[in-house]
């Protein structure tokens, strides 16, 4: 059989020796006498692992060519990095692969493998079927270094970040665009694979009285992360401290408009502002609590709250601001009771001229307020949100009007679509809130976003907030006895506002989107605070957008480089779709893994977004 060179990438652990490409010749590497005594012949193997065997052999060193999936063959081929797990120890180029290869590090985390630590020299090829004159073969083929120098730059992929290291910028391969969201669902695969495996041999073991322990469950990471057993074998080491030190930042960005900005904060030391005559330092920030002392503890902000506002009453909204939610076991989260409703006035337990009133934007002002493409209100920050409703600016509500209000830009920002169709089927907008936690101590805070909306009839909202039934808070009873379905509650909150309570997991047997949560099938998914590599009960929301492209799926993240992780699982669209949101929560978050500006709902990213066709 006749083959061709190919060429392959070399990433050396040496950061200061640039990438290289090689070409080699499959038929060098597996010549007939050598494949027909092995059983091995080109076009039904990779024959990559030999040829670096081959090349091991030569500088008298011994180890495995270990293989990782950076994107596994499907339809299309594979990207593959290759990498020596062990050397003699008697050999001088073995000493040297103990060295922590940074760039390949980048380039896995690009492809959404966010625990692999390589190092080593990696080695990255292609492999893939090709159709030929004898039928269809595997075999290696080209890679270019175009397609991955990037992601060994950053492996943050925007086109923004990837335009700092480069004056032409090459675009993101589609592969590597969607390796992440690829991986994400192999990992889908493996865990439910994993989970059948380990019921199936509990089940054994219970008729077998077995009490030896088994290693079915292998695949499985104690966070929930699923990975492939050469994934996994990558050695997780102080390798991290070199990666997170070293990751580029050659142009800062303000956190107010994301322009570049060299001013860093005085206050706290970690974010970075425009400087005057622009406002991005004052615009939205209305409580000091964006310094560093916030950024360490959640005293300063328990210590405004119960001492400056004196808001931490019995029945107040504040509650679980202090001690979260813990799976509905809080002590706050213990305390509330979902069936009871209160005003403003008593679920913020502030003085009155700080609290919005608690009806519809009034007439006059909705005449002369901007509209935006499907007529609805246009609030870009929160200075504009407390003019509409005639709040002082010294009001501290935005630190919990962050939940409706984010839903409402939601809305605006990106439900042109799914709004007009709903229209045009004269029934509501559906959106489904997935995740929902603390939320339950303040559903009545949501009718915002029904005061907010037109009052003429022309827009109607149904939000159904799903609760896994493990964070439900313990007084929920059951409502709707003999539904079979959970937990269920419905509230009028608004004459165009619907909110529906639904306990379940999301997307799984338990609960099916399309038919057991509100009225009907989503129009919208919304998830806040999401973090969706935290938690395996996010991979049947990601699995249902991605066979549902026709429902919007809008999520926040606290920081932005967990929200571009994140939108990563959506393909390079959902990627490039990061921004920050002008109603996050103005306060500055504790942190105590990394130096990063942290903040309630803090950005967007949005799955399968649709524009209206002008």
């Amino acid at each position: 059989m006749k083959s061709t060179s190919i060429q392959y990438i070399i990433i050396p652990w040496d950061e200061s020796l640039p990438l290289e490409t090689r070409d080699i010749n499959p038929s060098s590497v597996l010549p007939d006498n050598i494949s027909g005594e092995n059983g091995y012949h080109l076009g039904e193997c990779d024959i990559f692992p030999m040829y670096l065997k081959q090349l091991l052999g030569r500088t008298g060193g011994d180890g495995v060519v270990e293989v990782l999936p950076l994107k596994r063959m499907g339809s299309s081929s594979g990207v593959y990095a290759y990498h020596y797990s062990a050397y003699a120890s008697n050999t001088e180029s073995g000493a040297r692969e103990h060295n922590p290869n940074i760039r390949a590090t980048r380039l896995a985390m690009a492809c959404g493998l966010h625990s692999c630590r390589f190092r080593g020299t990696v080695y990255i090829g292609r492999l893939g079927y090709v159709d030929t004159s004898v039928g269809r073969q595997l075999q290696n083929l080209s890679i270019s270094q175009d397609e991955i120098q990037g992601a060994c730059h950053s492996p943050d992929l925007r086109s923004s970040i990837q335009s700092q290291f480069f004056t032409a910028v090459n675009d993101v391969p589609d592969w590597l665009q969607n390796s992440a969201r690829s991986n994400y669902q192999d990992g889908e695969s493996l865990s439910a694979l994993a989970s059948v495996m380990m019921n199936q041999q509990t089940s054994e073991d219970s008729d077998d009285d077995d009490d030896d322990d088994d290693d079915d469950n292998e695949s499985c990471d104690d966070d929930g992360s699923t990975f492939s057993q050469s994934e996994k074998e990558i050695p997780h080491t102080e390798g991290n401290v070199a990666l997170q030190s070293s990751l580029p930042s050659s142009t800062t960005l303000c956190l107010q408009c994301r322009g570049p900005s060299k001013s860093l904060c005085p206050a706290c030391n970690s974010a970075y502002f425009c400087q005057e005559p622009r406002k991005c330092q004052t615009n939205g920030w209305y409580l000091k609590l964006i310094g560093r002392d916030c950024q360490l503890s959640d005293k300063p902000y328990e210590d405004f709250l119960a001492e400056i506002l004196k808001v931490l009453k019995p029945g107040s909204w504040w509650a679980t601001e202090i001690d979260g939610w813990s799976a509905g076991q809080s002590g706050s989260a213990k305390r509330v009771d979902a069936s009871i409703r209160r005003s403003y006035e008593e679920g913020f337990s502030l003085d009155t001229h700080l609290i919005p009133v608690e009806h519809p934007v009034d007439d006059e002002r909705w005449l002369t307020w901007p509209k935006d493409e499907v007529s609805l209100l246009k609030i870009e920050s929160w200075e504009e949100y407390y003019s509409l409703r005639d709040i002082p600016l010294c009001s501290p509500v935005a630190l919990l009007y962050t939940f409706p209000l984010t839903i409402y830009r939601a809305i605006t920002q990106y439900g042109s679509v799914p709004l007009t169709v709903s229209k045009m089927l004269k029934r509501p907008m559906r959106i489904h809130v997935v995740g929902v936690e603390k939320e339950m101590n303040f559903l009545d805070l949501f009718k915002e976003v029904g005061f907010l909306l037109p009052q003429d009839g022309s827009v109607n909202i149904e939000l159904t907030f799903v609760v896994r039934p493990d964070m439900l808070p313990p007084k929920c009873k059951m409502p709707h006895s003999g539904s079979g379905r959970g937990y269920q509650m419905r509230l009028d909150l608004a004459s165009n506002l619907v909110l529906n309570v639904q306990s379940g997991v999301y997307g799984d047997n338990e609960l099916n989107p399309n038919f057991d949560c509100g009225s009907g099938p989503p129009d919208m998914i919304m998830g806040m605070n999401a973090g969706l590599y935290a938690y395996e009960s996010w991979r049947s929301v990601v699995s249902y957008l991605k066979n549902n492209p026709h429902v919007v799926g809008v999520f926040t993240d606290y920081n932005e480089h967990s929200g571009t992780n994140c939108a990563s699982l959506g393909g390079g669209k959902a990627r490039e779709s990061l921004c920050i949101n002008p109603f996050r929560q103005p306060r500055a978050m504790p942190v105590y893994c990394m130096n990063l500006p942290q903040f309630s709902n803090g950005f967007f990213y949005v799955y399968n977004e649709q524009t209206l066709d002008e």
